[in-house]
């Protein structure tokens, strides 16, 4: 994630970091870096779409509880 995160900082001239870069870069309202020409609505929620899911990325997988906890479920170690 930190690749993710230096890329899409160098990108788009940002000096922020983590949810904070990927919602300012990626805003479907006014957004530095685009996936499309958001011409409609459907555009719009794409660009939703990948500004979430990269928040999402750099907030969960840059968290080192979660991280493990993710490693013991991908072994089949989880206790409900």
């Amino acid at each position: 994630m930190k690749r993710l995160n230096g890329l899409v900082r160098l990108r788009s001239d940002l000096e922020i970091d983590g949810t904070s870069l990927m919602e300012r870069a990626f805003s479907p309202s006014n957004p530095i870096l685009k996936f499309n020409d958001l011409s409609d609505q459907s555009d719009k929620d794409e660009q939703k779409g990948f500004m979430m899911m990269f928040s999402g990325a750099v907030s969960g997988l840059r968290n080192p509880a979660l991280t493990a906890s993710s490693t013991t479920i991908l072994k089949g170690r989880w206790n409900s």
